[in-house]
C-alpha cells in the first residue's frame, strides 16, 4: 500500500513540476538564436582520442562520467560528445564571459562507474 502512495505521489509532483515548466516557456520570450550549420567550424583537426586543451585564458570544465568500469562506454560517448562541441566552439573564437572571449577546456573525472 505505501508504495502505490509513494508511486502515485511521485506522479502528482511530476505533473505538477511538468505543468509549471510548460507555463514557464508560455510565457518566457522565445530565443532568437538557431542552429545554422553554416557557421559550423572546419572540424576536420578535431580528434577526441588526442584532445588538446587550448592555452591562456580558458573556462574549464570537467566532464564526469564513468571513464573506466562497466560503464566506460558511457564515459567515452560522453567525452566524443563533449569535445564535439568544444572543438567547433573553440574554433569559433570561444564563448563571451565577462566581456572577453574565452575558449573551453575539457578535463576527464572518472566516476568509475560508481555510484558513490
Amino acid at each position: 500500500m505505501k508504495r502505490i502512495v509513494k508511486t502515485i505521489l511521485v506522479a502528482v509532483v511530476c505533473m505538477l513540476v511538468a505543468g509549471s515548466l510548460s507555463l514557464a516557456m508560455a510565457a518566457a520570450p522565445t530565443a532568437k538564436a538557431a542552429f545554422d550549420a553554416d557557421k559550423m567550424s572546419d572540424m576536420t583537426g578535431w580528434d577526441p582520442a588526442n584532445w588538446v586543451n587550448p592555452k591562456g585564458d580558458t573556462v574549464r570544465i570537467a566532464i564526469v562520467w564513468p571513464h573506466s568500469g562497466p560503464g566506460a562506454l558511457n564515459g567515452q560517448m560522453g567525452w566524443l560528445c563533449a569535445t564535439f562541441v568544444a572543438y567547433d566552439i573553440n574554433k569559433r573564437g570561444g564563448i563571451m564571459v565577462d566581456g572577453k572571449k574565452k575558449k573551453i577546456a575539457l578535463y576527464k573525472a572518472d566516476s568509475q562507474s560508481r555510484p558513490d
